[in-house]
């Protein structure tokens, strides 16, 4: 399948080597990219670390030479490149937002100190409101920011264009609402018609709702091993 994946560059080939492992042409066309913020980062009075995306990790680890504190990370992928940077003792939900919540509170005590989630400033959601973590104070930290790029390559034009692809795949529901902004200023959501839109999770299927995909897959569980198994069910579903 010829994909175009939409990852910021510093994501990007990474799942780039993992579709291509798996019989897919591969074209990385960013949609954001992603910016330090000029932030201090005080630890002192926090009893652990909660990261919920490779970004924040990659942050914090910048931020940061302590690698001390407990780090409980919403992923295997995450919970690895904390593992690579040094950190000490990581955990790893296996799961989304609301399973590292409910990890964090079984692990934890609301009187050993505050929890520091580091983020993005364009992160809506938080950590904290989560059930599980009503009797813990929970610190939002943001540490980059995700700036939207104004236009689709030059690349990524051309190949929706000319028909030389399958499918578009989603990581976030920013990054394809993103998207959809791109496509609509370029005049191109009729291309969308003949692709599939591939997505991590439902609620990155609803944003990129807004274009006529031919059709849309959605993976089972937000990890890059479910998408690949999303895409070969396709795959086999439709004969490719």
């Amino acid at each position: 399948m010829r994909l175009l994946l939409t990852r910021p560059a510093e994501e990007g080939e990474r799942t780039r080597a993992a579709l291509e492992a798996a019989g897919h042409s591969v074209l990385v066309s960013p949609v954001l990219r992603f910016e330090p913020l000029p932030v201090t980062l005080d630890l002192s009075g926090a009893q652990a670390l909660a990261v919920t995306s490779r970004q924040g990790l990659r942050s914090l680890a910048r931020a940061t030479p302590r690698r001390d504190l407990p780090l409980f990370a919403v992923g295997a992928a995450t919970a690895a490149l904390a593992g690579e940077a040094g950190f000490q003792r990581v955990e790893s939900a296996d799961g989304d937002q609301a399973a590292l919540a409910r990890l964090l509170s079984r692990r934890l005590s609301p009187g050993a100190g505050h929890i520091l989630h580091v983020t993005g400033s364009e992160r809506a959601d938080d950590l904290g409101e989560n059930q599980p973590l009503q009797a813990f104070t929970v610190v939002r930290t943001e540490l980059y920011q995700a700036r939207a790029l104004e236009e689709l390559d030059r690349t990524a034009r051309d190949a929706m264009t000319h028909g030389q692809l399958d499918a578009v795949a989603f990581f976030s529901p920013r990054s394809a609402a993103i998207f959809v902004t791109l496509v609509r200023r370029a005049g191109l959501a009729a291309s969308c018609a003949g692709l599939l839109a591939v997505c991590l999770s439902p609620a990155v299927t609803r944003s990129a709702a807004m274009l006529p995909w031919s059709e849309a897959v959605t993976a089972a569980q937000p990890s890059l091993p479910a998408l690949l198994a999303a895409l070969a069910a396709y795959d086999k579903r439709t004969d490719r």
